[in-house]
């Protein structure tokens, strides 16, 4: 017999709320580190959160939408304080804490690679570039230039992390990009 004080697709009052940003971020996070990116979509995270797929629809317009929230999540739970360190270590620290931050998450450097760097709104993206960018301008880097030094930064890292998740040779690959990486931040001038 079906409850009448429960709602479809809704949860009692007593076992919680039925669906927050936290908890849609949280099932965003275990489903892409126990399975990939490749493995989110509205169904199975509801699934996961038991709700209806509507619900999540309160929160995120669409898949797109649900992996920038995801992608977001990723950037607020791992990088470190930038703070007191020069620009060529924030750069080297942003580039390392992402691969390290990616590498939980297979195909997730991909699925951000994927997308255009100028759609970065949402706010822990945004103050990730907003780092590299003001970096860039401190390292010498002219306002032309920051822009595809950003772009080759983002490259750099998000394409060496798809490279090294596909490849058994992971040190070497990044070796390669710690190397570019120096010969993009020594370009700073020219």
């Amino acid at each position: 017999m079906l409850d009448p004080t429960r709602r479809r697709g809704r949860r009692r009052l007593e076992e919680g709320p039925a669906l927050d940003r936290e908890r849609l971020a949280a099932a965003l996070l275990a489903i892409a580190e126990r399975e990939g990116i490749a493995a989110i979509n509205m169904r199975r995270v509801a699934a996961d959160l038991g709700v209806s797929p509507r619900l999540i629809y309160h929160h995120v317009k669409d898949k797109d939408e649900m992996l920038l929230a995801l992608f977001d999540e990723i950037w607020a739970r791992n990088m470190p304080d930038l703070a007191g360190l020069s620009w060529r270590d924030r750069l080297r620290e942003v580039a390392a804490t992402s691969r390290r931050a990616l590498a939980r998450y297979p195909g997730a450097a991909a699925a951000i690679l994927a997308r255009s760097t100028g759609r970065i709104t949402l706010p822990h993206s945004a103050q990730v570039r907003e780092a590299v960018e003001k970096a860039f301008g401190e390292a010498g880097f002219g306002p032309e230039r920051i822009e595809a030094a950003c772009i080759q930064f983002v490259v750099l890292t998000l394409g060496g992390a798809v490279m090294a998740e596909a490849s058994s040779a992971k040190p070497r690959i990044e070796a390669s990009i710690d190397h570019a990486l120096e010969q993009l931040f020594a370009s700073g001038g020219d």
